[in-house]
């Protein structure tokens, strides 16, 4: 007769118990070291029917005690698929640049301090409204508005206030726009920070590894909507959700720059699809410009909050004071005082009716002007605002032309001697031969890039 090693009969033996309630123990320590019948092991009141319900290990005990007995709990162990967490499989399909506290981002863009305080305060208010009737907010508004801004500044408020879900900031530039990467990269971040989640996530990979290949919608409805359902759940022990029914913020920003119009339609159904799953602990806010497919989906197909970021009094205050405090660091940076009359009234507010509100000009201006390499932000503020003074495109509506004047400006500084190796880049940039041969360039690239 073949007999097992000692080691192998004491497994064999060990995998006779189901080890599942043992995650109640240490919850229910009456003494250190010592689990009494009111443990989730034992019935309530010793009712031989309740023990027969959580079967396993001391089945149908009653009144019993376990002192001293060294207790594991299993709890958040990872399953490994071929040597590697299983978890790691899903990394290679989501886009860890697009993070709210991604390097590939820094600085990242935010709301200067003391600006944008009604729109902050919009989002906050909805946030936390228990009788708020949508899951989802639209921030939207023209190029160099701060969309960007404000969605990173509401993302860290939210990760401070440990209420952030997770975060994916768009770039078209930077090739964070593949929308099959959305689903697992908000997955990936989910599961990183609710330990109940990850297990549930690393399962489902576990059994159906195919499920990283399938179409966005079914992984949302698969790696989320469905584990979480579940979790959402009563357990049969304490009454009460494994995870807690707190409020979790997803940020979508700059879904504008998402690859593919449809890809973006179908990325706000999915959300729509998503909110009405009535036991999902998730809100929405979702960032981009006004482009006229998404103003109709967003008003025909998906029931929101809207709020417009548009360069209004309010807005051209904030700017005021974005560039004031900024021009007041540039002098403490070259000059070492603060204060004083540079730049003066006149040109402050010459530089105040260039920027019109737009931030993104403004910041732009701030950093032409105290740009560490030349040394002298009086003398780069002067060629600056003769620059514009005589340039023939400064009367316009639009202030976006104004930006493209100023990069005309910042180009004329480049050194001759670098400037061949300048044109050179700028020409691989635009003529890249596998770019050109692989992909079509759409109207829509050619505007975006001029």
């Amino acid at each position: 007769m073949c007999t097992l090693p000692r080691a192998g009969r004491l497994f064999q033996a060990i995998m006779l118990f189901d080890f599942t309630p043992l995650q109640g123990y240490f919850r229910h320590r009456s003494a250190p070291g010592e689990y009494t019948d009111r443990s989730p092991l034992a019935p309530s009141g010793g009712n031989a029917q309740a023990g027969a319900l959580s079967g396993g290990f001391l089945h149908q005990s009653s009144h019993f005690i376990v002192k001293n007995s060294p207790m594991y709990d299993f709890s958040n162990a990872q399953l490994v698929m071929h040597g590697h967490p299983t978890l790691d499989r899903l990394l290679p399909y989501t886009c860890p640049e697009a993070a709210v506290d991604s390097s590939a981002r820094i600085p990242p863009p935010k709301c200067h301090p003391g600006t944008r305080e009604k729109v902050k305060g919009k989002i906050s208010t909805w946030f936390h409204d228990p009788d708020r009737t949508a899951k989802a907010m639209w921030l939207y508004g023209p190029a160099g508005t701060g969309k960007s801004a404000v969605a990173q500044t509401i993302a860290e408020i939210c990760v401070d206030q440990d209420c952030l879900g997770a975060a994916f900031f768009f770039s078209r530039p930077n090739g964070r726009n593949k929308a099959e990467t959305v689903v697992p990269t908000i997955a990936y971040q989910l599961a990183t920070s609710l330990p109940p989640y990850r297990s549930a996530l690393t399962k489902i990979i576990a059994d159906d590894i195919t499920v990283l290949e399938k179409t966005p919608r079914v992984q949302l409805k698969k790696l989320i909507i469905e584990p979480f359902s579940a979790l959402q759940r009563k357990r049969p022990f304490t009454r009460r959700p494994l995870l807690a029914r707190k409020l979790l913020l997803i940020v979508l920003d700059g879904l504008d720059e998402c690859e593919g119009l449809d890809a973006q339609l179908e990325l706000v159904e999915m959300i729509e699809e998503f909110n009405r799953v009535a036991s999902l602990p998730f809100l929405w806010l979702i960032c981009s410009r006004p482009d006229p497919h998404l103003m109709y989906i967003f008003s025909r197909s998906i029931e929101c909050n809207r709020h417009q970021l548009s360069i209004d009094t309010e807005t051209r205050k904030d700017a005021e004071k974005y560039l004031r405090d900024g021009f007041t660091s540039i002098q403490q940076k070259f000059f070492g005082t603060s204060g004083g009359d540079w730049p003066s009234p006149d040109h402050f507010q010459k530089i105040l009716d260039i920027t019109d509100g737009l931030f993104v000009l403004g910041h732009a201006i701030l950093g032409y002007i105290g740009n560490p390499t030349f040394q002298n932000p009086t003398q780069r503020l002067l060629d600056f605002l003769a620059f514009m003074e005589h340039a023939d495109r400064i009367a316009t509506d639009n202030p976006l032309e104004t930006l493209d004047l100023l990069y005309s400006r910042i180009l004329m500084d480049i050194s001759p001697v670098v400037m061949p190796t300048t044109r050179r880049i700028l020409q691989h940039c635009l003529y890249d031969i596998d770019y050109y041969f692989y992909k079509k360039f759409s109207s829509q690239v050619l505007a975006n890039f001029l």
